[in-house]
């Protein structure tokens, strides 16, 4: 009995680790998309001839960017730690064994709410930027 709890618990680590590593997929993408976004904004800036304008989404496409980069290199951490934790699994004397400290610093809450700051600061700069626009 208490080798199928060790097991238990080395499948619930699996699993939050696989989620993590899904979000850190999905917010990767969206950083990724928002650049593409910037991008796209920086390029019409120059367009219209708006050097300021075209300044700040390059900053802005930047900031994208370096953040999805971040999320990506996190992204293939997990991946490593998810592998490892599958062979693991399959591993004979599991029980004999701790398990990794797998997601060492992870706080669900605090991901949570810088998630929401992001998304607050971006909609900010975006109010920002169109408020600039509608001035022009």
């Amino acid at each position: 009995m208490a080798r199928l709890d060790e097991r238990d618990r080395w499948r619930e680590r699996l699993s939050a680790a696989m989620a993590e590593e899904h979000r850190l997929h999905e917010a990767a993408v969206r950083e990724e998309q928002a650049a593409r976004r910037w991008a796209t904004r920086a390029a019409l800036a120059e367009r219209k001839e708006a050097p300021d304008l075209a300044d700040a989404a390059h900053q802005r496409l930047t900031q994208h960017q370096r953040r999805a980069q971040s999320y990506r290199a996190e992204w293939a951490r997990h991946q490593a730690q998810i592998a490892a934790l599958k062979a693991a699994l399959l591993q004979p004397g599991l029980a004999t064994r701790p398990p990794p400290l797998l997601l060492e610093g992870y706080d669900p809450v605090a991901r949570r709410i810088a998630a929401l700051e992001r998304e607050d600061r971006l909609e900010r700069d975006l109010a920002e930027l169109k408020d600039q626009i509608g001035r022009s």
